[in-house]
């Protein structure tokens, strides 16, 4: 039996937004006494996780999508 994997699909922002976001996240952990939203990096979730039995098959259509599909902005 192979080991399961959870993985999730997510657009993580350039830096320079992330950094961003991040500062907010700190100001408004401290103001509400809340530690949530600092335990993962500012991203959008695309494909929220879910199990199997490898990533190699995910990772190779990833690869192959991102060829394909033209850079686009979020607002």
């Amino acid at each position: 039996m192979s080991e399961k994997t959870q993985i999730g699909i997510v657009i993580l922002p350039p830096e320079e937004y992330s950094l961003f976001v991040r500062k907010k996240e700190i100001y408004l952990a401290k103001k509400y006494n809340t530690i949530r939203g600092l335990l993962q990096p500012p991203h959008v979730t695309v494909k929220w996780q879910f199990e199997t039995d490898g990533v190699e098959k995910f990772e190779k259509y990833c690869e192959e999508l991102a060829k394909e599909i033209k850079p686009f902005e979020i607002k």
